[in-house]
């Protein structure tokens, strides 16, 4: 005789997470491709915006948009925005990635 056993009971594949926490915690590898091109997307923006304050304040001699401090601290942060925004999240990818 053959026994009839029912593999449903007891057995639920549906435990992924949603919302946020599917997103922080995924190995997808097509999740954390998006995850990265919106993530560099965001990057690039911010350093325009900073380079378009830089030149807005390079325009003309005398012309004052920020304070002299203000547009040393927005050149250092446009510069390392641009070198290390996009390396940022395939390390932090990396660093916190897991196997399931």
């Amino acid at each position: 005789m053959a026994a009839v056993h029912d593999h449903d009971i007891g057995h639920a594949h549906d435990h992924h997470p949603t919302g946020m926490m599917r997103w922080m915690t995924t190995t997808n590898h097509k999740d954390i491709g998006t995850m990265y091109l919106w993530f560099s997307f965001m990057m690039f923006l911010t350093g325009g915006v900073m380079a378009l304050t830089i030149r807005a304040e390079l325009f003309q001699p005398g012309i004052q948009i920020v304070n002299p401090e203000f547009f040393n601290q927005l050149t250092t942060m446009h510069g390392l925005v641009m070198v290390l925004g996009p390396s940022c999240r395939p390390s932090w990818v990396l660093r916190t990635g897991r196997s399931r």
